[in-house]
């Protein structure tokens, strides 16, 4: 079949389409509207994201976040600033700057940050590296031994709140679960180092 000419083209779109609104009257008030198209990508994704397990982990975690930092606000602290005190406290509270960062998988930057925070609070110092002068280790105060404790109690009981009414059975299936995700990761990523 010939091709249109593309003047008869132009006019038969200008004239609508019985089935189909003209797009020019789209601007009336009356006329059809459609949702922009990267509002339906968005909501497509959000869609197949749903059903995605990686995306589930990804959203509990993000609630277990904010409602952590909910509980610790009391102590003037945030779940960022309690990993590095309750790190610290595990590894006897003398690590150098950069091992911390490495540790808690967060860029040096961003630990920078919260451990001027945490000095001008007095539950950390910074002091020189005796093997490297170039280098700080992070210590924590007898300042910051109480708020370890109670950040502990805090956690303590935050766990319990989430578990509470789900069977042991249960937890023990997502602890293997998780645990063999951690693992699968853990591999995907010597690859990729390999690889490098």
């Amino acid at each position: 079949m010939a091709a249109r000419p593309a003047a008869v083209c132009s006019k038969a779109c200008s004239k609508g389409s019985p089935t189909r609104p003209d797009h020019r009257a789209r601007k009336n008030a009356g006329a059809v509207k459609f949702a922009p198209l990267h509002i339906i990508s968005m909501l497509t994704m959000l869609q197949r994201g749903m059903e995605n397990f990686a995306f589930e982990i990804s959203d509990t975690a993000r609630l277990i976040r904010r409602e952590a930092n909910r509980r610790v606000a009391f102590l003037g602290a945030t779940r960022a600033q309690w990993r590095v005190l309750k790190w610290l406290a595990h590894t006897g509270g003398n690590l150098r700057q950069i091992e911390l960062a490495d540790a808690l998988d967060v860029e040096p930057i961003s630990l920078c940050r919260m451990i001027d925070r945490l000095e001008e609070a007095g539950l950390v110092e910074r002091r020189r590296d005796e093997a490297d002068r170039r280098a700080w280790r992070i210590h924590l105060t007898d300042k910051a031994t109480p708020i370890v404790a109670e950040l502990d109690a805090v956690s303590t009981a935050f766990n319990a709140d989430i578990l509470t009414g789900i069977p042991a059975a249960d937890r023990d299936v997502a602890r293997r679960v998780l645990a063999a995700i951690r693992e699968k990761l853990g591999r995907f990523e010597q690859g990729l180092e390999q690889a490098s």
